[in-house]
Order: C-alpha cells, then structure tokens, then sequence
C-alpha cells in the first residue's frame, strides 16, 4: 500500500515528524520511508580535528568512515559540512586519509562552516600538512565544479596561501574575526607549494560579509585579488569603531571593485571623526549604478549625537548622484526591552540604565535626504531586541508593547511616510 503512495506524499508526510526518534522509527516502517527520513536525519556533519591524541576523534572517526562504507548513499544527503579546530596538532598520526576518503564523498554539500577552537582562535598550521592540502583540494575543487552555495569562517587564524582558494571555493563568503596567520618565510613558501592553483575559469564571489577581519579584507582588496569581487552583488561589512583609516579605504575599494554588479549594502556603521568624514569623502567616489538596497544596523546607541556620527555616512556618502536607483533604506534598529528579571547581583544591573531606548524622532534630521532622492520609494524599520539580563528575554508581551510604542513613535515623526512612498514596520527576531 506505502508504495502506490505519490513521493511528494511521502515527503509532505516526514516534513511534519516532529523529532528524531519518531523518523527512526517512521525510517523502519517500509523502504518507501526510509530515504526521505534519511534525508532529514542526516542532513550535516560535524568533524573536529583536535589532534591524534584525542580518543573521542578517533573514535568518531573511525565511526563516520565506517558508517559511509556501510551506506555510501548517507553521504549524498549532507548539505552542510562543519569543520571544527579544536587544539593544536602533536604528533604524527594526522588522519588525512580518513579526511579525504570522507570529502571524496561529499559532493552535495552546500554550506561549509569551518571555525577555530571554542576558546579562541586556531592557527590553519595546526592542522598537519596532508590534513590541510585535504582540505584546501576539496574546496579548490567545488570552486571549479560546483561552488559552495556559501562557506563561512570564523574564529580562525588563515595563510594568506590558502586565501585565494577560499575566495574562488563558494558564491557566499562570511568571515567572523578572522585574520592571516604569521608564518615564517620558509613555512609560508611551503605552503604556497602545497596549496592547490586557482583556475583561471573559477567563479567570483557574489555576496562577501566581514566582521572583525580587516586583514583578509585587505589582501581582498590587493589588485591581483580584485576579480574574486568583480561580480559582487551583496555586500555586508561591520564597519566597527575605527581606530584608523584602513577600513573606510577598504570599504570603498571594494564598492569600487563592484561597482557595475552590486545591488545591496548592508553596513554596520560606526561613529566618525571630521578626519575620517573628509577621507571617506575623498575615497568613496565611484557611483554605484545597481544598488537597490542599503540597510543600516543601529547597535547600543546612547544618544542622538552616536546616531548623527553614524548615519552622516548615508546621507553625505550615499548620495543620489552615487546611488542614483535606490529604492530601499532599512533600517534595524536595536530597541532595549524593559523586563522584571534583571539579577540584582550581575556587573550588569549598574549598566541597565545607561542605554537610553532609542527614540524615532533621532532621525527626523534625516527626512530631508529621504524627501529628496529620485528613486527612494520603501523606508523600513525593522526593530529587534535586547535586554540586559541573564534570564530569558523573550516577552512576547512586552516585546510587542514596545514595538507598537516605537512604531506609533515613528509615525508621529514621519507621519506622510516621507510624502511619496511606504513607510514600513517589521519586527525583527
């Protein structure tokens, strides 16, 4: 009978078990079952690399290589690989064949996450070197067949070698506190030698976000990097506070470098001093013809000024003459949620009050470069919450008294939604 059943019934059906025990057992019931609970109960794997002397990643090792010599069909079903470094690597025993027997496998995957250790960042050298060429081959070869859908970075310290392979290796690049590793020369020459060449045909990236990894963003901006770039369609960069004036450059290279194919921004921008304004002004000159899109996330502001710093870079940089077919602005503004459970003994109760709760009315300076741009026809807020406490912060109660309070705030403040286009609330996560 299970077998007249339409496969799209079939899969409708295990979309809507609820936990892994129960698609074991739905998985038991005939083979008309068994691969699309398969499908939803393999759908990742995790491998960390924490060196030979762990018995733990031995053992799951030898577990998963076991397991896709067993079912080889397994392998087919994981979209996203995680790849953890954990410790440094002592000794000899690196198992890079079970790493490339494994990766050999994984032809499906779709979003790759590699991270350091959970106390902080890993050196890519910690890994031994058959270990590392394992892994830069596999995403060396997906860039020239089929690239990630996206690969993510984060908490770890990369050879500027192996750089070029991971820009060419997905169509999303995400870096969180990522930097290059310092390398002596010798070593540096030897992995160089080891790393697997970029072909000529592999594909640029076509969204790149960054927080925190100024330095791979600037060996991104280096001349012979440019074509990764060349066909970038969404950027997303956390400013930060700026401390120099690197990152204004590089932020502006890289709009230059993409100039004829980007089509949204979404920028975390912080306060700029009247230096910084000058050589922002100086730099970002290059319009950009395709951006439809820029959002603007507001973190922690404490008072209207933070906010006019901050937002200067839309209204004197974004200009219409450099962004001359924008029709959206976003902005995702982060809103202090007032709740009862605030611990009295935390380092955190003297500093609750310091945040003032963001009033729309911060922004009416604004209007004027709202009311003026030719194409702009959508203002949207989008608001989320945060609250400083160490209980649970979801009330949904008090979150949506809040919203309902900043939405009726901001409509009082902008009450024709700029005269000619919709003004637009959204509650955020």
């Amino acid at each position: 009978m299970a077998a007249s059943i339409p496969p799209e019934l079939i899969e409708a059906i295990v979309e809507h078990i609820p936990n892994v025990a129960s698609l074991k057992s739905c998985s038991l019931v005939s083979p008309t079952f068994r691969v699309p609970c398969q499908k939803r109960l393999h759908p990742s794997l995790h491998l960390e690399f924490v060196g030979p002397d762990s018995q733990r990643y031995r053992r799951t090792s030898e577990a998963v290589s076991r397991r896709f010599e067993e079912s080889p069909h397994l392998a087919a079903f994981i979209t996203h690989l995680i790849l953890e470094i954990v410790s440094p690597w002592n000794g000899p025993d690196d198992q890079s064949a079970f790493a490339r027997h494994v990766f050999a496998r994984l032809g499906h995957v779709k979003k790759t996450s590699i991270f350091g250790g959970r106390l902080g960042g890993a050196m890519w050298s910690s890994l031994p070197p058959d270990l590392d060429s394992a892994v830069l081959e596999w995403l060396a070869h997906r860039g020239s067949t089929e690239p990630l859908q996206e690969l993510v970075l984060a908490n770890i310290c990369l050879p500027e070698a192996a750089v070029p392979v991971i820009f060419s290796s997905a169509a999303s690049l995400v870096l969180h506190n990522c930097t290059l590793e310092h390398m002596p020369a010798s070593q540096q020459q030897a992995t160089v030698k080891s790393a697997p060449q970029v072909r000529a045909q592999a594909r640029a990236l076509r969204r790149f976000e960054a927080h925190s990894s100024w330095r791979v963003v600037e060996l991104l901006c280096r001349q012979e990097h440019h074509w990764h770039v060349s066909a970038l369609r969404s950027l997303a960069l956390r400013l930060g506070i700026m401390n120099d004036n690197t990152s204004l450059g590089m932020f502006a290279d890289l709009c230059a470098s993409s100039a004829d194919t980007l089509t949204s921004l979404k920028l975390w921008i912080p306060i700029i001093d009247p230096r910084q304004r000058e050589l922002l002004l100086q730099r970002f000159t290059a319009a950009l013809p395709h951006v439809r899109a820029v959002s603007v996330i507001l973190e922690a502001l404490r008072s209207p000024d933070e906010l006019d710093s901050s937002l200067w870079v839309l209204r004197r940089v974004m200009s219409p003459a450099l962004l001359p077919c924008l029709t959206q602005i976003t902005y995702i503004v982060y809103l202090r949620l007032e709740t009862r459970i605030l611990p009295m003994n935390t380092n955190l109760h003297s500093t609750a009050r310091a945040f003032e709760t963001f009033k729309a009315d911060w922004l009416t300076s604004y209007d004027e470069f709202v009311t003026d741009h030719p194409s702009l026809t959508s203002f949207v807020w989008e608001a989320k919450f945060y609250a400083l406490t160490l209980g649970d912060v979801r009330d949904d109660d008090a979150r949506r008294h809040e919203f309902e309070r900043f939405c009726g705030e901001t409509q009082r403040v902008m009450p024709k939604a700029h005269g000619k286009g919709l003004l637009v609330f959204r509650l955020g996560d």
